[in-house]
């Protein structure tokens, strides 16, 4: 049970179950360990709203919530694309653990996996190991959560990074932070996952060119149209993440490169060949950008010639960052 330093009071806890019985004994459990904040999510949409309004410390949640995917919520938290806390804490529930499922739960993001029947000796175990200390971030190409990987995936460059990340629960159970202070690491800490995430993305465009360009010259393949999506989905969320940080500069390509993209998908069949030379010249000019060893003024360039091919004219020159 609870140890007398954690106090959980103040902590914000979300209760997904559709389960009736099953969502009032978690929440008697938890109530009888000292959690005075707690929203009942009988189905999907309070809980989706509870993260939107940035109500929410720990949600504990099962995998077949009513009215929606919560594994969609997850992902979409961690990538900062609801709410403001994208270091939530996570804790999933599930009666039948096929691989698939387990698979799927920490493909999301999730901190942690319980399998029903519920102990509330084990649920607050869980909890309590949490607050104490929780797994470093690791960012890759198509995942932002906690490393539990033992292998690099196709796509991702070098091995990533492990960051450092606020831990919500931690504040309010031993009370050593304020909500303020919290917001400003969060920031801070969010700033940083998203540079890793655009770094990541440039090595998957590298990637992914390196096996597009061959198939576009011999006419096109099965998995041709599933690589241009992925492409063009990689180059939008880019040009999304490059707004208001230090490689703003890079916006511009970015963008050429989701036109370019769009382009060949719509004409892979009997694509230009102009566009298909252009395709590796954008994706070294998006790896370059990240490059630490590259120089910013050469880098400016480099995009600056690059979008100007794509276009047909000329740009201004960048200012190097």
């Amino acid at each position: 049970m609870a140890g007398s330093l954690l106090r959980f009071e103040n902590v914000r806890v979300v209760l997904g179950e559709s389960n009736v019985q099953v969502r009032s004994a978690a929440r008697g459990a938890l109530a009888s360990q000292g959690f005075r904040n707690i929203i009942d999510a009988g189905s999907f949409a309070p809980l989706s709203e509870a993260v939107s309004s940035n109500a929410v410390d720990l949600i504990v949640c099962d995998v077949n919530l009513l009215g929606g995917d919560p594994f969609i919520l997850f992902s979409k938290i961690r990538h900062r694309e609801v709410g403001n806390n994208p270091f939530l804490l996570i804790i999933v529930t599930m009666e039948s653990p096929t691989v698939e499922a387990v698979q799927r739960v920490f493909s999301s993001g999730a901190d942690d996996l319980l399998v029903k029947p519920l102990s509330p000796r084990q649920l607050m175990q869980r909890i309590e190991a949490l607050a104490k200390a929780r797994k470093p971030f690791v960012v890759t190409h198509d995942y932002i959560g906690p490393d539990r990987r033992k292998e690099a995936r196709p796509g991702e460059g070098a091995p990533a990074p492990l960051i450092d990340v606020p831990n919500p629960l931690n504040c309010k159970v031993f009370g050593n932070m304020d909500s303020a202070r919290l917001q400003v690491l969060v920031d801070k800490a969010s700033d940083q996952i998203n540079e890793h995430k655009m770094e990541r993305h440039s090595a998957q465009i590298s990637w992914l060119v390196e096996r597009i360009e061959p198939v576009l010259r011999k006419g096109g393949s099965a998995e041709l149209t599933g690589n241009l999506n992925r492409l063009l989905h990689v180059a939008e969320d880019l040009g999304r993440r490059l707004k208001g940080t230090r490689f703003a500069h890079v916006g511009e390509l970015a963008n050429s490169l989701v036109g370019l993209a769009t382009r060949l998908r719509d004409t892979a069949k009997s694509p230009d060949p102009t566009d298909i030379d252009l395709l590796p010249k954008m994706a070294l000019a998006v790896r370059r950008a990240f490059d630490p060893e590259a120089g910013g003024a050469d880098v400016a360039l480099e995009i600056t010639e690059t979008v100007g091919s794509g276009t047909g004219k000329k740009q201004p020159p960048a200012s190097p960052s």
